[in-house]
């Protein structure tokens, strides 16, 4: 793995920064064209970094300064990278793919011919609900490797498709947003499917029987009993979100359907949050003590980020009452499973209704300061990974690095700073290849792309292809599945404990919730020409 240049394998966007990690010698380097074969631009490396998480001396080959459309490779003596592109919306194309991906990943859906090889029956329409009743709970995606559904993954996945409209519609064309909108409403109607009458909500749809990348049976085949999980605390706060969160954005539309599911998706918001205020996780949180309690300090940023939705979609005082009340030992940033406070930032940022000055100011600050954190990181970092910023080399180590991308990401949307904007694509181009593996951990048929994602529908309807789009887990040190724990050795380094084999439970099973990230980035990198800090202005008064 020396004396390499690491490579966005997706290609450089013209007019922002472009960094390569490399682990050549030299002093200098040439950018060729690989037409012509004529060198085109020629710089230093930067200062050698000792990158502890991989144990490289890493270099940075910057080339920001060249925007011409082409295709090119890298060179410095006779070591040279791979060939790669510079082009205006190089991120467009993996958008289609991660949609694709959402879409054959759908559960209880019947496929036709036109989804190719991975066109099956409706599957899993039957689920077992605590009182023993067969239910039909059918629909929202195989969210990871198994068939299992989960209400936290399947918020997040929605999450990310409404603010990526919200924030970066008007560049998408037609297609895409209606592909956006059908898989927005796929996760709605299945989340609305999850509440009970008493406005509960069942936090997952799970087997009992041991699964695995071995266990590759096609879905419409599997007769393995499913059950509704526990009504919990966060599922209800998960479901209030997202209904209200929804309800906005469909009451926005001219169709009267979509302004008729609109009215469900407000009345769904309001049972589940009725629901939670009788929990005595509310009660706590709205007390003095709020926040210092285990438990509650957990779902701090999920009470946040509903209570921020619900008064978005109702103006009611007694929610920015209870904001204003929470903000100070609130955390406004991270869009993960456990820290989801950047949504409720982007929440209460966007809304439509008045905004408190003193609330507004402190989640800009909060961001900031957490960007900054990220930023700092990075620096340190030679192949310009946030790692050490959220959890280190464990399981979901892509995820938490594209959730510190959308922090500095939001950042940049607010500050115009462009220590933000490059620390955001430093965080893609890790993960499309420029990272010690050079490997683009995004499932992919070509060259450099993970190709054999742990995921059992893949292997079950080809054994030729993949589902392409999935962003796969990465590189854990932790090991914890038999095969990784053989095949990757003790000794080695955080960054390059990864392996693309179906059997890497811990390293290389895809997240559907681990891909959105991309659809918002990407959408955010194409709008980055028009003006940021008037995307999102600061309040009037």
């Amino acid at each position: 793995m020396k004396n390499k240049f690491y490579i966005n394998r997706l290609g450089y966007m013209t007019g922002v920064p472009k960094a390569i990690p490399c682990t050549v010698a030299g002093k200098t380097f040439q950018l060729v064209d690989t037409v012509s074969r004529s060198t085109v631009f020629s710089g230093n490396f930067g200062e050698p970094i000792t990158d502890k998480d991989s144990g490289d001396i890493v270099r940075i080959a910057d080339i920001s300064h060249f925007n011409t459309p082409g295709k090119y490779y890298i060179k410095s003596g006779y070591r040279r990278s791979g060939s790669f592109t510079i082009s205006e919306k190089p991120y467009s194309g993996i958008r289609k793919k991660v949609l694709r991906s959402l879409y054959l990943n759908r559960c209880g859906f019947d496929f036709d011919s036109t989804s190719g090889v991975f066109a099956h029956p409706a599957c899993h329409r039957e689920c077992h609900a605590p009182d023993g009743k067969t239910v039909d709970v059918s629909g929202g995606w195989h969210t990871m490797g198994g068939y299992e559904r989960d209400i936290s993954f399947t918020s997040l996945i929605v999450a990310d498709l409404l603010y990526t409209l919200r924030l970066f519609g008007d560049n998408l064309d037609d297609t895409e947003k209606a592909d956006i909108l059908a898989e927005i409403r796929w996760g709605l109607e299945f989340m609305m499917k999850m509440q009970d009458t008493d406005g509960g909500v069942y936090s997952d749809v799970h087997t009992n029987a041991v699964s695995g990348p071995l266990r590759t049976m096609r879905p419409e085949a599997d007769r393995e009993p499913f059950f509704l999980g526990e009504k919990t605390c966060t599922a209800a706060l998960r479901m209030c979100s997202l209904a209200a969160l929804g309800s906005v954005m469909f009451f926005k539309s001219d169709d009267p359907s979509d302004r008729a599911f609109a009215r469900n998706l407000s009345r769904a918001a309001m049972k589940s949050w009725i629901y939670v205020t009788r929990l005595p996780e509310f009660n706590y949180y709205c007390s003095s003590q709020g926040g210092h309690d285990d438990d509650v300090y957990a779902k701090e940023t999920e009470f946040m980020w509903a209570v921020c939705e619900m008064y978005s979609l109702t103006g009611d005082e007694l929610f920015s009452t209870i904001i204003e009340k929470r903000c100070l030992t609130s955390r406004f940033w991270g869009f993960g499973d456990s820290h989801c406070g950047g949504f409720a930032a982007l929440s209460y940022l966007l809304t439509d209704r008045p905004r408190k000055r003193v609330v507004d100011a402190l989640i800009r600050r909060r961001i900031t300061e957490r960007a900054n954190v990220i930023y700092t990181a990075q620096a340190a970092n030679g192949y310009r990974c946030s790692a050490a910023v959220g959890g280190g080399y464990s399981f979901g180590t892509n995820f938490r690095l594209l959730c510190n991308a959308r922090t500095n990401a939001l950042a940049y949307l607010i500050t115009g700073d462009e220590r933000h904007l490059r620390s955001t694509l430093d965080h893609i181009c890790y993960l499309l290849g420029s990272n010690p593996n050079g490997k683009a951990f995004i499932t992919g048929n070509e060259h450099g792309f993970c190709h054999n994602p742990c995921h059992r529908l893949s292997a079950s309807l080809s054994q030729d292809e993949c589902i392409e789009g999935m962003v796969i887990s990465g590189a854990n040190t932790l090991r914890p599945d038999a095969f990784s724990k053989w095949n990757i050795k003790e000794d080695t380094p955080p960054a390059c404990c990864y392996i693309d084999s179906i059997y890497s439970i811990s390293t290389n099973e895809p997240g559907l919730h681990f891909s959105t990230p991309l659809l918002f980035l990407s959408a955010f990198l194409e709008d980055i020409g028009k003006s940021t800090l008037n995307r999102i202005p600061s309040p009037a008064t």
